[in-house]
């Protein structure tokens, strides 16, 4: 594991051990139950988290929460629980996900720092909370936080990837500074990071071969539009086809050589 890994991680643990006991439900995770971490650098949405949340809000975490976690791992900068959740200590709110929240701030509202730019940096710190072993997390969930995949709790990888829908959930979107036009696109208000992030979960699954089920998509979908006469965008579908196989690359490479190089394995042309 890299320096600035095993540094992320370290912080994150003497944090968690300086937090307040009390018999307040929210003191011990400084009202903050979502971002509650696991010293034990296991997967971030693993038991002990579920347990943890439980215990704080009196509910099963959802797929809201769950997406949550990610994101105010990936960008603690941004976190502000009070942005997502009611907070009571009695009666039928107590920890009760705001509705169209996780629209506003991770769609709607994209702060300046959120580029392309800033993801290398996210990335590092999503993957601080996970073990070199457990790349297939890391790259599933960078498929729900990053492109709007059910996660791995509703869904297999198959079934995730393979959506007719697709899209369909809310992610988090980031702007176009950092990477060339050639990859984010035009058209896509995200600067076309769906299209990544479903590769890596499809190189994270399948290896080599999500490269060839993200060209083979593009392609049938060209050929389904051509077929009922409807506007093609060849130059737009070049796009998707070259950044999905940038994701997919990055998965396979996660899946073979671990975690520890979750930097130097990207791939990209960022502009940091």
């Amino acid at each position: 594991m890299n320096i600035a890994t095993a540094d992320a991680k370290i912080a994150r643990q003497v944090w968690l051990l300086n937090l307040p006991q009390t018999l307040n439900p929210y003191a011990y995770v400084t009202n903050n139950p979502v971002n509650l971490t696991d010293p034990s650098g296991l997967d971030p949405l693993d038991e002990a988290w579920r347990q943890a949340f439980k215990d704080a809000y009196r509910r099963e975490p959802l797929w809201q929460d769950r997406l949550l976690r990610l994101y105010s791992l990936a960008y603690p900068e941004e976190w502000d629980p009070s942005r997502f959740y009611r907070y009571s200590s009695v009666g039928p709110h107590v920890g009760l996900y705001i509705d169209g929240s996780l629209d506003q701030y991770l769609r709607d509202e994209v702060p300046e720092s959120r580029t392309w730019a800033s993801v290398p940096g996210a990335l590092q710190n999503l993957a601080a909370s996970y073990n070199e072993d457990e790349a297939g997390l890391f790259t599933r969930d960078i498929g729900t936080l990053y492109g709007g995949l059910q996660d791995r709790f509703d869904a297999s990888a198959w079934e995730a990837i393979s959506h007719p829908n697709n899209p369909v959930q809310v992610w988090a979107y980031v702007r176009c500074n950092g990477l060339p036009i050639s990859l984010t696109g035009v058209k896509d208000p995200d600067a076309n990071i769906h299209h990544w992030a479903w590769g890596v979960a499809m190189g994270g699954e399948y290896g080599p071969g999500g490269s060839l089920i993200n060209t083979g998509r593009e392609i049938y979908q060209l050929v389904e539009a051509y077929g009922h006469h409807e506007e093609t965008d060849f130059r737009n579908a070049a796009t998707d086809i070259l950044i999905g196989n940038a994701g997919a690359s990055y998965g396979s490479g996660l899946r073979v050589f671990g975690l520890q190089h979750v930097d130097d394995l990207l791939g990209l042309p960022i502009m940091r």
